[in-house]
Order: structure tokens, then C-alpha cells, then sequence
């Protein structure tokens, strides 16, 4: 038997008094005059002229326009997306969900909302597009925590948004990092890379505040609980990339040691940036030297004074710089920085530590000495032959030689520490990097059949060479070489550094200040630093309508009570015929609905009533005795119990007397 024809509604229908409503995907037309609602099978003009006539024949001969009026009445008591009132409001909402976003990526406080942005809309829309477009925009809702739940809304779909595209990769990697804010909390940041696409994408996972320590236990249980929370699982975990420190690089009870008990593959990396950080924090000489530096800069900075009286020295002796740059160890390169900027402005340091006697000025000429002993060829150094002036290169340097070496053996053992050898694994990256020159007997044998494929895969080697990134063209043919794309998407996919997280620290630098330090950052963050664009029109859909199993349970539960004509008349039997678990939403339209006063007449019966009460024999009764007698009068279908009030007047009366025999 064949399936029943669904039909569709037709905007000339309305000639015929039919709008229709749609029920499970199905539209049924709707009576404008009625509000009966009929079968799908009957969206013909012979049935709906039919009803027509039978039921209401007084209005068979109004014009097409007479219904498109009922119509349009109808539709403003709709509450579905058919409806008036959602179409007009869903633009509004859209509306504040941008704003609100927009003010989480600039990093902006939540009351700019209503103290600027919304004041500033309006005055412009007022001059531009006049009062009738002004009135419109008033609606716009911009409160603090309007703008607040509008961010935590936009940060959960960007979150659902994100965990949907981790479950679809095969794998990811994972970089965190955990630093204090304004408010000394611990603030972890997790970063994940992973395979998005035609691409490899890198997102913020998530970031949470450590309530005590931040021991690598407590970095491991906080992605444990969002692992288990969010469906994600360690064995797709290939990677996790570190900035160094012990809490996470220790033997036992490091983050990186737990994390390879949950999956043994996870390879662990050290942020590659912190290399010129290792360089001089190893101990030699040359750290020394630095700190000889770091207290020189110090000394003239610490103080407003002399900052200000070094500034004016240089431009007395027309230095190119007024002043000296602070070193900081978060910002690893700033070393170099500030070694150049104190060697251009040697002279003029000079002079001003000897006005302010301090003896740094010995350390400086003994630092130059050495440098000026031996001249052999120091290019690798970059900032060392920047600091030495061509005719200086003549000069020995045999004592700079020995402390460099010193230095270099040191860093060789901290580099050995961090930078575990992956020697025995050296073919992937050769089959990563190039996959068409890399010598098949290397492989291992589960991949060498694949390799010599895609050897001789002349449209893939176009691919290759056509300048695409290592990233694009292996995910690219994933499908079809799986085995060997997956070992080279595990190398690709690995964190070379912690930059996301630095620069993510620095974000919440700005938002979380002094003036906002309890504020839940994870929602401003995610909104501020993800690159995925969240959902606006389903958003600000879900925020206005009814949800979509509620409405359909609703309409079940009618159609199961018979015909339209049969339901109840009226909205407060409605009500109490309505189950608040089952129909929350609807349950408190209807309680809105039978509470919205539509007459003052209750209010003119009341005046009637004080006038009998308060005639001209009785014009001095006070206010609380006739607040009284017309609630009494008013209300007198309550019950009074007489012993109750006799009990309170008891309690209260003064004019009690005990009695004492």
C-alpha cells in the first residue's frame, strides 16, 4: 500500500479562512475564524471551502482581505516559529547574542553593554532612522547579566562545537600549562590539536582553576574529570607538550609519567621556545654575566627618579635610546633584548652609575676584558658578534672560549634531559617531511607496501610538490593511505610549542583584573581566543521558542482529547489540566496568560465598594480601619475563623488584665 500524500499549504488558501500550523514536520491546515485544525488530507480547496461554508456560511462572501487580517491576529498568539512574536524577537535576541560576543573577543567588561553600547545604538539610530526604528531597538536586552548568560551560552555551543569535531578525529594532541592570576588562583589552560577537515586545527580545550596545588596529580585529575564529562577517551591522546617544569616533567609523579600510565604512546615534548630560556638558566659564567646585567638595568629602573634623570641623559648626549628594557623570564626572548639595548647604551649607563656611586661599573669593564682578550670566530653566536665592533675582532678571546665551552657542555646535558633521542623512530619524520624520497627498506614491513603506492602515485606527487602544507596533503589521503598517514598525522598533529597557552595567559590577564577578580574566565576566554564561530540563529531560535519534544507532547496530548471544538474554553481549566513536569514552558505561558489583568473593571467595583464605606457620615474613619473594612467587603467570599483572630488580638491587646486572687 502506498504511502499517504503529504500536502503543502498554499498562500491563496487563505481566500478559504486557512492558515495552517506545522505538527512533527507535517503542516495542517488551521481555521483563522475557529482555530480548528484538520487533517493534512485536507489541504484541497474543496475541503477547506467546505468548512467554510458549513461552519461559518455568514462569512462566505468577505473579501480575501477580511482573513488575511484574522490571519495575521492569529498568528500574533502563536508561539511556535510560525508565529509573530518569535519572528519579530528572534532578530532582537541574534542581536544581543553578536554584542555580547563581540564584547567577550575584545575581552571587555560585561556592563559595556548597557553603560555604552546600547545608549550609543540608540542615540545613532534615533538621528539616522528617526523614533519609530528607535522604539524597535529599545527591546535590544544588554544588562550584565544579560551579556554574562549570553557568553555562557555562546561558550557552550562553541564548546559542543568543538568536543563534536575531537570525537570525529582520529586522534589529538594536547599542550597545558597552569599560571596564577589577579586573584592568586591557579589558572590551567589545556590546548588541543587535532584534525579538522582538509586540515589541523589547534583550539582551546578548556581551562579551569586549580582550588590547591598544582601538582601534575592535580593538572591529570582536572583532563580526567573533562575527559569523562565530555566523552573523550586518552588512547586517541598522541601528545602532550610541556613548558618544563618539574610539576610535570618528574620520573613518577610528573603530569607527563601519569598521562603515559593512562596510554604508553603518549610521546611528551618540551616547548622548543624555551631553548634560549634552558641556555641561561644553565649554570656557568655566562649566567653570571646576566645577572650582573639584570641588577645594572635594575638599579636604574627600580627607582622613578633615576629613570628619569637616565632619560634625560641621554638625550643631553643624543643617545638613539632614552631608555632600558626590563628582562623578564616568562617572555624568553626579551634576554637578547635587553643585552642589546644595555650595550648601545653602555656609555650612558656608565656615566650614570657613577653618579649614583654605585661599583657595577667593575663588574661591566671586567665582562669587557674578558670579551676583548681573543678574537676566533664566534659566528654562531649571533648577539655575541653584534656586541663585538669590527676593529674588536682582532683582539684574543681565549678566556671567552673556555667559558663558552663550559657553557655549551652544560647546555648539551639540559638539552639531553628535555629533548629525549627519537633516533630509533627517525624514519617517520623522514616518511612525514618527504614521503617520495624516503627509502621503503627503512619502513617497517606493515607500511611498506602503502609507502611504494603512494611512491608511485603520480597525481599524489603532483599534490605534493603543488605547495600545499604537510598538513593539508596527508589529511587529504588519509582515505586512501590510512596506515602510513596516520603515523605521519600523529607526528604533524604533536605541539612543537606552548605559545597558545602563554598568549592565552595573556588574555586573561586583561580580563581578569583587579576590579574583576571573581570572575568565572572560562566562558570569556573560549569566546575570546576560539577560532569557531558559534551557532547565532540557533541560539537565539532555542532562546525564544518553545522545545521542539515539549510542543510535539503537548499537541499528542490535545489530539488525544478529541476535537478542537471539544477542548476546554477556558485557560485556567487549561492550566490545571497542564502537568509542570511534564510541560514546564507552556505550563508557565499559561500561568503568565491567566495572570495578565486585560480590564480594570476589578478596580472600579472597589472604588464603588469605598464609596459606601466612607460616606460623609463616617469621613473621618482612618486609613488602616478602612484598608480593612474593604477587604472585608471585597473579599467576602474568605472565611473569617473568629478564634484565630481572637488568639492574635490576645497576643497583641494591651487592655488584658491578670487577674490575682
Amino acid at each position: 500500500m502506498a504511502p499517504p500524500k503529504i500536502r503543502t499549504y498554499i498562500d491563496d488558501y487563505v481566500k478559504f479562512g486557512f492558515t495552517f500550523i506545522e505538527k512533527y514536520g507535517v503542516q495542517k491546515p488551521q481555521c483563522v475564524i475557529c482555530h480548528v485544525v484538520l487533517s493534512n488530507d485536507a489541504l484541497r480547496p474543496s475541503r477547506l471551502e467546505r468548512h467554510l461554508t458549513t461552519a461559518h456560511p455568514m462569512l462566505k462572501g468577505k473579501p480575501k482581505e477580511f482573513f488575511v487580517a484574522k490571519k495575521n491576529s492569529l498568528s500574533k498568539m502563536k508561539i511556535d516559529h510560525t508565529g509573530e512574536f518569535q519572528q519579530k524577537n528572534e532578530k532582537i535576541v541574534e542581536a544581543s547574542y553578536h554584542i555580547a560576543f563581540m564584547v567577550a573577543q575584545q575581552k571587555k567588561p560585561h556592563t559595556l553593554g548597557e553603560t555604552l553600547i546600547k545608549p550609543s545604538i540608540l542615540k545613532a539610530v534615533e538621528i539616522v532612522l528617526g523614533e519609530e526604528s528607535k522604539r524597535k531597538i529599545v527591546q535590544l536586552s544588554l544588562s550584565d547579566n544579560t551579556v554574562k548568560r549570553r557568553i555562557d551560552e555562546l561558550a557552550m555551543d562553541i564548546k559542543n562545537q568543538l568536543i563534536h569535531k575531537l570525537k570525529h578525529s582520529v586522534f589529538f594532541a594536547i599542550q597545558c600549562d597552569e599560571s596564577t592570576d589577579v586573584a592568586n588562583c591557579f589558572q590551567l589552560l589545556v590546548y588541543c590539536r587535532f584534525i579538522n577537515e582538509q586540515s589541523i586545527a589547534e583550539e582551546l580545550l578548556f581551562s579551569q582553576a586549580l582550588n590547591s596545588t598544582s601538582k601534575g596529580s592535580d593538572v591529570l585529575s582536572a583532563i580526567d574529570i573533562f575527559f569523562d564529562q565530555n566523552g573523550l577517551s586518552w588512547k586517541n591522546v598522541v601528545g602532550v607538550c610541556t613548558d618544563g617544569a618539574p610539576a610535570v616533567l618528574g620520573s613518577r609523579s610528573g603530569f607527563v609519567s601519569l598521562a603515559k600510565n593512562k596510554n604508553p604512546s603518549i610521546i611528551g615534548s618540551h616547548c622548543v621556545i624555551h631553548r634560549q630560556a634552558l641556555a641561561a638558566k644553565t649554570p656557568s659564567e655566562l649566567k653570571n654575566v646576566l645577572e650582573v646585567c639584570i641588577k645594572v638595568v635594575n638599579t636604574i629602573k627600580s627607582s622613578a627618579l633615576n629613570s628619569r634623570l637616565f632619560k634625560i641623559l641621554c638625550s643631553e648626549l643624543s643617545a638613539e635610546h632614552s631608555v632600558l628594557l626590563f628582562h623578564t623570564e616568562v617572555r624568553w626572548l626579551s634576554k637578547g633584548n635587553m643585552f642589546e639595548r644595555l650595550y648601545e647604551l653602555k656609555s650612558e649607563v656608565e656615566i650614570m652609575l657613577l653618579q649614583l656611586g654605585k661599583d657595577n661599573l667593575q663588574k661591566i669593564q671586567l665582562w669587557k676584558r674578558r670579551v676583548n682578550k681573543e678574537t676566533p670566530n664566534f659566528s654562531s653566536f649571533r648577539r655575541l658578534n653584534e656586541l663585538i665592533s669590527d676593529e674588536e675582532k682582532s683582539i684574543c678571546l681565549a678566556g671567552l672560549k673556555s667559558i663558552v665551552i663550559e657553557h655549551l657542555d652544560c647546555l648539551t646535558d639540559e638539552f639531553m634531559r628535555y629533548f629525549p633521542d627519537f633516533s630509533n623512530e627517525s624514519w617517520k619524520y623522514t616518511l612525514t617531511s618527504c614521503p617520495f624520497s624516503a627509502n621503503v627498506d627503512t619502513l617497517p614491513d606493515t607500511f611498506q607496501e602503502q609507502a611504494i603506492e603512494l611512491k608511485n602515485d603520480s597525481r599524489a606527487k603532483i599534490d605534493f610538490n603543488s605547495g600545499s602544507s604537510l598538513e593539508e596533503f596527508w589529511v587529504k589521503y588519509q582515505p586512501i593511505y590510512p596506515e602510513i598517514s596516520n603515523e605521519a598525522l600523529q607526528v604533524l598533529v604533536q605541539f612543537s610549542l606552548t605559545y597558545l597557552c602563554e598568549s592565552g595567559f595573556s588574555s586573561l590577564a586583561i580580563i581578569k583584573t583587579k576590579h574583576r577578580n571573581r570572575l568565572d574566565v572560562e566562558s570569556d576566554l573560549r569566546c575570546s581566543l576560539s577560532n569557531i564561530v558559534p551557532n547565532f540563529k540557533k541560539l537565539s531560535k532555542e532562546k525564544l521558542s518553545v522545545p521542539k519534544e515539549e510542543l510535539d507532547l503537548w499537541y499528542q496530548s490535545c489530539d488525544n482529547q478529541g476535537s478542537v471544538r471539544h477542548y476546554s474554553r477556558s485557560v485556567l481549566d487549561k492550566y490545571f489540566q497542564c502537568d509542570s513536569q511534564v510541560y514546564p514552558v507552556i505550563s508557565k505561558l499559561l500561568q503568565i496568560l491567566i495572570t495578565l489583568p486585560v480590564t480594570t473593571a476589578t478596580g472600579e467595583i472597589s472604588f464603588s465598594t469605598l464609596r459606601r464605606l466612607k460616606n460623609y457620615l463616617r469621613n473621618t474613619t482612618g486609613q488602616q480601619r478602612l484598608n480593612g473594612m474593604a477587604t472585608l467587603n471585597i473579599h467576602n467570599d474568605i472565611e473569617v475563623k473568629p478564634d484565630l483572630v481572637l488568639d492574635e488580638m490576645a497576643k497583641h491587646s494591651t487592655r488584658r488584665i491578670n487577674l490575682k486572687l
